[in-house]
């Protein structure tokens, strides 16, 4: 697995629990530093209908910007979204694999096991 980064216990990313649609309205895609072949497994649940979204981005800011503006069909309707957990890989291969390990029975399992 790549490292770990629970927003809910005050992990580093750049929206924190709560930070949802108005986090960034009105505002230009926010800028993240640039991370060399750093690809980020992502979880976002829907405020709305209690449902989760798992997607992987080379740059999560900008991708949750997307999310949370609307620029996303498939979340478009579900919005705000709130980043409830993250993992980082060195490898795109890898963040692959572990998305879609995350769109699975064991993977849905696994993240009702952490509460997630």
């Amino acid at each position: 697995w790549g490292k770990v980064c629970n927003p809910a216990a005050g992990g580093t990313n750049p929206a924190q629990p709560g930070e949802s649609d108005s986090v960034f309205a009105g505002q230009a895609a926010p800028q993240e530093s640039p991370r060399l072949n750093m690809f980020t497994v992502y979880i976002l649940k829907s405020n709305k209908d209690d449902k989760r979204y798992v997607g992987f981005t080379d740059n999560l800011a900008r991708r949750l910007y997307e999310h949370n503006s609307g620029k996303v069909k498939s979340t478009n309707y579900r919005k705000p979204l709130e980043l409830i957990y993250t993992e980082e890989f060195d490898d795109k291969y890898d963040a692959m694999k572990r998305e879609k390990f995350f769109k699975t029975h064991a993977g849905r399992d696994f993240l009702d096991s952490i509460g997630k």
